[in-house]
């Protein structure tokens, strides 16, 4: 890579990069720009996917229209590059909200057991009508009492 000069506006400008360099950086530039798609995707919830879908619509957009008013092909891998990230940032999308439905599905479903299991142990040790204690919760407790007792050898 050589050290370039060239004038803009009648002002010398120093360049790094030859003209077979720059639809290397564009890639490259287009790759940073699908990770941080992606990664807004994934950190971000819903204001993540709308930033992401709005810069690569943009971006893909510009390609659009480079390949058209150029009238060049040079910009194709960019059009299907940001028309692919959209794709998958809303396949990722579409997982993640899967992924919720799923989990509140199973709180609600470990909510009910727990429910369920509070019944049932109301209906075994209480009685339905007075909801007083019933004769298997009071050997239950002394069962429980005695053996406290046994260990700790106090007297009951």
């Amino acid at each position: 890579m050589a050290l370039r000069t060239f004038t803009i506006g009648g002002v010398n400008q120093l360049s790094f990069l030859e003209e077979s360099d720059i639809p290397i950086l564009r890639g490259v530039i287009t790759q940073i720009q699908i990770l941080i798609s992606v990664y807004i995707v994934l950190r971000i919830n819903k204001a993540g996917y709308v930033t992401a879908i709005i810069l690569n619509l943009y971006s893909l957009l510009l390609a659009v229209a480079f390949l058209i008013l150029n009238k060049s092909l040079d910009s194709l891998p960019g059009v299907i590059s940001y028309l692919a990230v959209i794709i998958i940032i809303s396949f990722i999308m579409e997982y993640k909200n899967q992924v919720f439905h799923y989990l509140r599905e199973i709180e609600d479903q470990k909510l009910n057991i727990e429910a369920s299991r509070q019944k049932l142990y109301d209906l075994a040790y209480f009685d339905a009508v007075t909801k007083l204690p019933n004769l298997k919760l009071f050997i239950e407790e002394l069962r429980v009492s005695v053996k406290d007792c046994n260990c700790k050898q106090e007297i009951l």
